[in-house]
């Protein structure tokens, strides 16, 4: 019990000390102090009756991401993740060779990841689409799940979610509301790392037949190219920096209606087509100094740093301010 309560404290203090992008792989290592593994995904999924299961981001340790995708391709059921949707906070465990004995598309995807042994557990609290499931995998035959390690991840497992959600409320700042900014972390390979209902319904209103949690490619190729690491959408604009292995990517939604004032719609509308501060000024009638302030307060709502992106963003913005609210 002393080694069980030393390592909450630890994942607890992990999540204060560890950025974004540390937390899951220490809170996993402190974890493997009790329960053991060679490989594991930290999963938000979201259920309804008429859709099944949908994994809206993920986190994988040891495994690529072709191990989500060519699941997606499987026609036998995952009988592991059903049984731990019906039995929410307990760990259910499953031999790959023995509970997959008719299902012969299913074992050979089991072997060729490498999983013997599966342990799987999602949280009671499923519908707040938080990262709410740990699957645990063991590569070898001779080293199944036994009660002990049963008891052991029901103890640890709800522990390393809370600690999940405090280290992500330190670090992921939803707020300045009046800009309307969004957080994301992501990997090199497109796989979210989490993602809340909002999130994954402003990605979906940007791509229509958008299947989570892997981000389109021509989306992930326009950060990776781009030497300023921008994206302009139809719906938002996107920058992002490195860290580590993973992407953090700033969204910035675009404004509607309420969003440009009218004077700043004009002012932006001439910036875009070329037009210098003085030209502005002139056409309008205003001072170059008032037009200076003007894009200035244009581009913090549009998320933007310059006349280029503006030319780049503006007509799909006006498409945008004009659209009749449903």
């Amino acid at each position: 019990m002393e080694q069980f309560s030393k390592v909450v404290l630890d994942i607890y203090g992990s999540a204060h000390e560890c950025s974004l992008t540390e937390f899951d792989s220490q809170a996993l290592g402190l974890m493997k102090r009790l329960v053991g593994f060679d490989s594991a995904a930290v999963l938000g999924i979201v259920y309804a009756p008429e859709n099944g299961i949908k994994v809206q981001s993920i986190h994988l340790h040891n495994q690529p991401i072709e191990k989500l995708t060519e699941r997606q391709h499987l026609k036998s059921e995952d009988g592991l993740g059903v049984m731990a949707l019906r039995h929410k906070g307990r760990s259910i465990i499953a031999d790959s060779q023995v509970d997959n004995r008719h299902k012969p598309d299913m074992l050979a995807y089991c072997r060729k990841f490498n999983v013997a042994h599966g342990l799987t557990l999602i949280d009671e609290g499923i519908s707040k689409f938080n990262l709410d499931t740990i699957s645990l995998w063991r590569a070898r035959p001779k080293d199944a799940y036994d009660a002990t390690d049963k008891k052991l991840s029901e103890l640890i497992i709800p522990h390393l979610f809370k600690a999940r959600a405090i280290n992500q409320r330190i670090h992921l700042k939803h707020d300045e509301p009046q800009l309307q900014r969004i957080s994301l972390l992501s990997g090199f390979d497109g796989s979210l790392q989490f993602a809340d209902a909002p999130t994954i319904a402003v990605l979906a209103a940007e791509w229509g037949n958008w299947i989570p949690p892997i981000l389109p490619a021509l989306f992930m190729e326009a950060l990776r190219r781009s030497s300023s690491r921008q994206y302009l959408g139809r719906t938002f604009n996107a920058t992002c920096t490195v860290h580590d292995r993973f992407l953090f990517i700033q969204l910035t939604l675009h404004p509607r209606r309420n969003g440009l004032t009218q004077a700043e719609t004009r002012v932006a509308s001439l910036a875009a087509k070329g037009l210098s501060y003085k030209e502005i000024a002139r056409e309008i009638g205003i001072s170059p100094a008032t037009v200076r302030n003007q894009l200035h307060s244009i581009y913090l709502k549009l998320g933007i740093a310059n006349k280029a992106a503006l030319a780049q963003s503006f007509s799909a913005e006006i498409r945008l301010l004009q659209a009749p609210v449903a």
